[in-house]
């Protein structure tokens, strides 16, 4: 498993412990159709953005990596799933020592349904992670 694999793996497990998600749906590093008629709420979406390499050694490769976690949600759920998501991940900022740095740069709320009351929370991370040489 390379070592963006095993973050991934990380952080939907993190997610996939936390009372919240408890009988919910997290879904790693893919875009997934969802049935908001059939799934239980809230449903996560664990999103690969963009890397850009990070100067540095030549024996090892450093790299800065978006990751956007995205929430549905009932809207009256959206703030306190925005902070316990926050708090949970926060506790490991190397992601089980796959990274050197993990840390959440932005986020957004979104409205999905207004009519259903269906909202949805995004936050970007970044990681700073590496890898020898050649072996992602």
């Amino acid at each position: 498993m390379s070592v963006r694999s095993s973050i991934l793996s990380n952080i939907g497990m993190t997610l996939r412990t936390m009372a919240e998600f408890a009988n919910s749906s997290v879904v790693t590093g893919k875009a997934e159709a969802v049935d908001l008629e059939a799934s239980a709420l809230p449903v996560a979406f664990i999103l690969q953005g963009p890397e850009n390499k990070v100067s540095g050694s030549t024996e090892m490769e450093a790299w800065e990596w978006t990751v956007v976690l995205e929430v549905w949600c009932k809207d009256t759920s959206v703030e306190t799933l925005y902070a316990a998501i926050h708090q949970a991940l926060a506790v490991d900022v190397t992601r089980g020592g796959y990274a050197l740095n993990f840390y959440r740069d932005g986020g957004d709320v979104l409205s999905l349904d207004p009519a259903r009351s269906l909202s949805a929370l995004q936050q970007t991370y970044k990681i700073i992670y590496r890898h020898p040489l050649g072996t992602p």
